[in-house]
């Protein structure tokens, strides 16, 4: 399940954390913290507080990226654990943070360019009142300066026990307003894009969360174990791309191990090599031939401190190393 504004052109720059490091964030508040299941992964990125940042007063997270070293990226965090600017190298200050500002049950976050404090991006999110968010927006200038606007809208529902039922996305690539603080977007102006109709049942005393796409294409299936955590997710299309060509049945898994002090994540995609004629997969197998593997390791706050990246022949290499900075 993508709950996420969808990946746009090269033009647009993008404004917070990327998926992946999303992806681990979430998975840091997962290990450490007892969190609701809608906002630790099915809407994770509508979410900006990270709750553990805020409890450990981080200030300052540096990944080395060790893939590509000596690359750094660093992202700087106020203390309610909101991220408020992202560099690929050391600093102490920043020129241009996010700027977040709360006025009742909305939270803005403010984007300017100086020196001319022109604004760059606007998000809005708004919470209801047991603290779900039932509105993202963002909306922000072409990074490339053509004077095109590009709009994301997801708004979400629940039922009466507080569980996700749906979440509807809107887009526009070239809005026709100007970007401007707390502004209104019209729905009538944007592409309806997609609609997720959530369930959620117990199986085999797991919680599973699926959520079906509005085309009836896709489904998606998230599976929890009893202490709260994802084990397993499956993106499952019946008709999609699967490298350079089309494929029928197509799964795109990616399943966790928790340790004592470390996560285990292993992640494939499958596809059915032969279809019968009533449309039954009669051999499914594995795109590419085989899984790929990573490891998340965190010291005893739960903070991530390392993360490995398996080869085919089983070696163990080491990808990113973190280093933290507090507030006092």
């Amino acid at each position: 399940m993508n709950s996420s504004p969808a990946a746009s052109p090269a033009r647009w720059q993008q404004c917070g954390d990327n998926t992946f490091m999303k992806l681990i964030f979430t998975l840091i508040a997962t290990f450490v913290f007892k969190v609701s299941y809608s906002q630790t992964e099915l809407l994770k990125d509508f979410y900006p507080e990270n709750k553990l940042y805020k409890t450990l007063k981080v200030k300052k997270v540096v990944d080395s990226f060790y893939v590509n070293y000596p690359s750094i990226r660093t992202k700087f965090f106020d203390t309610s654990g909101r991220l408020i600017g992202e560099y690929n190298y050391f600093l102490d200050s920043i020129e241009n943070p996010f700027i977040y500002v709360e006025i009742k049950d909305t939270l803005y976050r403010l984007k300017y360019k100086y020196p001319h404090k022109d604004l760059y991006s606007f998000e809005r999110f708004v919470f209801n009142s047991n603290k779900k968010i039932v509105e993202y927006t963002e909306c922000r200038n072409s990074y490339n300066g053509d004077n095109t606007i590009l709009v994301n809208l997801h708004l979400f529902t629940y039922d009466k026990a507080n569980r996700l039922l749906q979440q509807i996305i809107y887009r526009s690539w070239n809005y026709l307003e100007k970007v401007r603080e707390r502004m209104n977007i019209g729905i009538k102006n944007l592409e309806f894009i997609d609609k997720y109709s959530y369930k959620h049942f117990q199986a085999k005393g797991n919680l599973m969360i699926i959520a079906n796409h509005n085309n009836g294409n896709s489904i998606d299936t998230l599976r929890f174990n009893s202490k709260q955590q994802l084990i397993k997710q499956s993106l499952f299309s019946r008709i999609g791309p699967l490298g350079d060509r089309s494929g029928k049945n197509i799964n795109r898994v990616t399943e966790w191990t928790y340790k004592t002090s470390s996560i285990l994540e292993v992640y494939f995609t499958t596809y059915c090599a032969i279809l019968t004629a009533n449309g039954q997969c009669m051999l499914e197998e594995l795109d590419g031939g085989g899984k790929s593997k990573e490891e998340s390791y965190f010291e005893k706050n739960g903070l991530m401190k390392e993360r490995y990246y398996y080869l085919l022949d089983g070696t163990k290499t080491l990808t990113d190393k973190y280093f933290y900075t507090f507030s006092k």
